[in-house]
């Protein structure tokens, strides 16, 4: 669950992590491919859905699913709630 930036939309927020997650170099320089950035917005009851999202940020090796979320979200400015 991470708290989006002030001053972005969920919307804003949402485009701009998709954009980030599938195109991360240090996945891309690994070699990984892409397998999804998921967003849905509000906290794990629904609620805050304009200021909260749970993100994933997905890659995979073929065998693995290493995950990016942390390193994406960090670089858009959101925070861990």
């Amino acid at each position: 669950l991470y708290t989006i930036p002030a001053g972005d939309t969920m919307e804003k927020f949402t485009s701009d992590f998709t954009d980030a997650c599938s195109t991360w170099p240090p996945a891309v320089n690994a070699g990984l491919t892409f397998v999804e950035a998921l967003i849905e917005p509000g906290d794990f009851s629904g609620k805050n859905a304009d200021t909260e999202a749970k993100i994933i940020c997905g890659w995979t090796d073929g065998t693995t699913f290493p995950t990016f979320t942390e390193d994406v979200a960090a670089s858009l400015g959101a925070t861990p709630a």
